[in-house]
């Protein structure tokens, strides 16, 4: 009777235990949401022409949703089972591929880290192309595995190797690469009698890609991802501390294992021949990263995290295949140990239960729904998201109207958005918007309904409420204003406030240090200036220094594009500090305003408000 394998088991129930924890509260994602909104077309053939055709992502996993939700609905459980049940098998392949390549134990580890990682766990519980690519370029390497070494292989196999290979192929473009290497690296592997063979069988897989071609080929001429900005080299360590989720105990705790295997390795000084393997995979993990940096750099950028996710279990095989086959009871050991470092980086450091099933739609519908109950009265919601779908799919889960005015800020400007908040005829509203967003919108909103509420913020999201209505409420947590010293204008009349006589470009300035004003690194910084008589443009300017008075932000909000009542004019800047990537609490902070024009200007009021920040709006990617 064949033993238990009880380092797998344990790797295999810790797999399924992070995927599935509280499986039917996992919220969808902006991007589900997106690929849900394009499933209601009437055909298949309408389909490919408005959801494919100018997406960027082959075919595969959009036609998947497109049929498997007319067959299944729309609840999140039941459109992310497939991924995660994928997710889950991804594990598995992993140790089958390092016990074939390697041994027992590279299969173990490099299994453990794919069971606990964040980088494996989350994109496991998106149902989009990411945990469905891993799935089939490992299954593709598993049969490719099987099929180099069996002298005649069995049908399945081949059949197993095409099928996934061309999953692989429609899937993204990137597993598509993927697997592409894989098979570049037969040529490499296959003995010389067998060469026409293994071409044979690829060429069917190429075969089967072919009624794609005229889809791929227009979603290559579009270039890369208009919204995403080129990566610079600092894209490399942030990437391997976010594989290891900031953790300098379990980067070390890796470090220490790849450092044993290799003294091992050396020590033992195996007859080893499985250097063809070693070198594979560690090309077959840098390849795809190299390629997206450069291309990113030299033409539009494609590389984000995700795309990595198909060449990362090559990373995890490289730096474990060194390790020999150890005594079953201290593998269980070790393994217990690096998925309880793992685990415990993941779910107490990184709080990633925490911000990543509060997020998105799902929290802004839940919060609006709360308000609209408990103050029985119509508040409306104006939300800097995307399409209507995104929150009517909550309305009629929830069974519960969410009335929403505004879906996106795409169409206003600081002077329409003013002129739309200042003709609203109700005593509350609610902002919300998702990922990034015009702050300034709220100050210019906070104008005319000046009261806060409450507020909740999460991962890619924040909500906020409003009110006409006085209350004790304080919206910042800490704040200055200029207390300015009685000046006299042309004619000699004393006023509150500073007077730029024509000529005039500079004046006085609201300094400030962090410490002062007790701010953190995620806070949002709230600039206001109110300034009279204004006949030529000008700029609110914020200053961020270090303790030696190096500039480290400089940031300008020009007039101009303000709108004027009577010569009035209220300017806003607003700054989040999660942008800057670099924080001290030592530094300083100066807002002014330069009379860029030097025409006649009456400032009135100069201040600064310090709202408590949302530490987890790109929790994602981010430490926090």
């Amino acid at each position: 009777m064949k033993r238990l394998n009880i380092p797998l088991l344990l790797i295999l129930f810790a797999a399924l235990a992070m995927r599935f924890f509280r499986f039917f509260d996992i919220p969808y994602t902006l991007d589900e949401l997106s690929a849900l909104n394009r499933t209601f077309y009437a055909s298949f053939s309408e389909l490919i022409e408005k959801g494919v055709y100018n997406d960027g992502h082959p075919a595969l996993i959009q036609v998947f949703l497109f049929y498997y939700t007319k067959w299944f609905g729309y609840n999140e459980w039941v459109v992310k089972l497939p991924f995660l049940l994928m997710g889950l098998a991804s594990v598995y392949l992993v140790y089958r591929i390092g016990r074939e390549w390697f041994s027992e134990t590279a299969g173990i580890f490099a299994s453990a880290l794919m069971a606990t990682l964040q980088f494996t766990v989350m994109y496991s519980q998106i149902a989009r192309p990411y945990a469905s690519g891993l799935f089939f370029v490992l299954g593709m390497v598993y049969f490719w595995t099987k099929w180099l070494k069996t002298v005649n292989p069995k049908w399945y196999i081949c059949l197993g190797y095409v099928c996934f290979t061309t999953l692989s192929a429609y899937n993204h473009y990137f597993s598509l690469l993927q697997s592409t290497l894989i098979a570049l690296a037969g040529l490499f592997f296959v003995a010389k009698e067998r060469r026409v063979r293994y071409v044979i069988i690829n060429a069917i897989a190429v075969i089967l890609f072919l009624p794609h071609i005229s889809v791929s080929l227009h979603q290559m001429s579009m270039g890369g991802l208009n919204w995403l900005s080129a990566p610079t080299y600092q894209f490399f360590p942030v990437f391997y501390f976010f594989i290891f989720h900031f953790s300098y105990v379990l980067l070390l705790a890796v470090i220490a294992l790849i450092i044993t295997g290799v003294i091992l390795f050396i020590k033992l000084k195996p007859g080893d021949r499985k250097w063809k393997f070693r070198i594979w995979s560690l090309i077959m993990f840098l390849f795809p990263l190299l390629f997206g940096f450069y291309y990113s750099v030299w033409f539009k950028p494609i590389l984000q995290f995700s795309v990595l996710i198909f060449s990362f279990p090559f990373f995890l095989l490289f730096v474990f295949s060194f390790w020999p086959k150890i005594n079953e009871k201290r593998l269980a050991i070790l393994t217990l140990l690096l998925m309880f470092i793992s685990s415990y980086s993941l779910i107490v450091q990184r709080q990633y239960y925490t911000f990543f099933y509060n997020q998105s739609y799902d929290a802004i519908s839940k919060h609006q729904i709360a308000l609209l109950d408990s103050l029985k009265k119509p508040v409306r919601l104006l939300i800097n998201g995307y399409e209507a779908f995104f929150l009517n799919y909550y309305s009629v889960k929830n069974h519960h109207p969410i009335p929403c005015d505004v879906y996106t800020y795409d169409g206003f400007n600081e002077v329409s958005w003013e002129h739309y908040i200042s003709g609203l005829k109700t005593d509350y509203i609610a902002m919300a918007h998702l990922g990034v967003t015009q702050l300034d919108y709220l100050d210019i909103a906070r104008k005319y309904f000046p009261y806060f509420v409450k507020k909740s913020c999460g991962f890619s999201y924040e909500w906020y409420v409003f009110s006409k209505i006085p209350n004790t409420l304080s919206f910042f947590k800490t704040q200055k204003e200029m207390k300015f010293n009685q000046s006299r204008n042309s004619l000699e009349k004393a006023i509150n406030g500073f007077v730029f006589n024509k000529g005039d470009e500079w004046g006085p300035s609201l300094e400030t240090s962090y410490a002062e004003l007790n701010i953190g690194k995620h806070d949002i910084i709230h600039i206001s200036a109110r300034l009279d008589s204004v006949k030529s443009d000008g700029m609110l300017v914020c200053e961020i220094r270090d303790s030696n008075d190096s500039l480290v932000v400089w940031q300008g909000v020009s007039t101009s594009n303000i709108l004027k009542k009577n010569g009035m004019v209220d300017v806003f800047l607003t700054l989040r500090l999660t942008d800057i990537l670099y924080y001290k609490n030592n530094f300083k902070l100066k807002a002014y305003y330069w009379n860029q024009s030097k025409g006649s200007v009456w400032l009135k009021r100069l201040k600064i408000g310090i709202e408590a920040g949302n530490p987890y709006i790109y929790a994602m990617v981010n430490d926090f």
